[in-house]
């Protein structure tokens, strides 16, 4: 999904840019799955080197980690989760 361009823009909360505010990034995206478009939600703790995740496809529901999440690991890696984990 990643590769093929089905990850829409990562969206932050308007509160919160994309970069670790007390230990935590937060962001979503929206990723264009094979029969739906399925909402992602990623909150990164730094701090507790922890990851808590959300989408709204049905194989997540099923407490699975689905591809969609990892489309938007992989956009989010590429955009800007090094910045933030390997500050210059």
């Amino acid at each position: 999904y990643f590769e093929s361009g089905r990850v829409f823009p990562i969206r932050t909360p308007p509160s919160r840019p994309p970069a670790a505010s007390h230990g935590k990034v937060v962001f979503a995206a929206t990723v264009k799955g094979s029969d739906s478009n399925y909402q992602v939600q990623v909150e990164l703790d730094t701090s507790a080197r922890e990851m808590y995740v959300e989408c709204e496809c049905p194989y997540f529901g099923g407490g699975a980690f689905c591809k969609h999440i990892w489309a938007v690991l992989l956009k989010a890696d590429r955009e800007f989760i090094k910045d933030i984990l390997l500050p210059r």
